[in-house]
């Protein structure tokens, strides 16, 4: 809600501009349950990184990944699109595409950060 006339507000429109903070507030402050929730299926591995392994990722960055045997049109960018629609806010850290040795054990990959409270 925005005040357009700037004038001092209502008791009502307080409450309303009281009940977006919060809500905003409380998206900010999302559980890593709450984040693997809106994750939803479809990914293989969500982890949320507990220390800096090379100085570029923090403690509370969100890894996922997905495995694939054939690409079927599948790039890192379509990885970054889904994390970025769910999470608009979304920093993204590094992302890549893991061809193994065995198709089997290929992955791409999607690391971001998320504005904690």
């Amino acid at each position: 809600m925005i005040n357009k006339k700037k004038m001092p507000l209502t008791e009502a429109e307080m409450r309303e501009v009281g009940a977006e903070y919060h809500a905003k507030l409380k998206e900010k402050n999302l559980t890593n349950k709450q984040i693997r929730e809106k994750l939803g299926i479809g990914w293989d591995k969500i982890t949320f990184k507990q220390d800096s392994q090379d100085g570029m990722i923090h403690k509370g960055d969100v890894y996922v990944d997905k495995g694939y045997f054939y690409r079927h049109g599948m790039t890192p960018d379509s990885l970054i699109d889904r994390v970025l629609k769910i999470f608009p806010e979304a920093k993204i850290v590094d992302s890549g595409d893991h061809f193994g040795n065995w198709p089997a054990r290929s992955y791409m990959f999607v690391i971001f950060r998320l504005e904690r409270g």
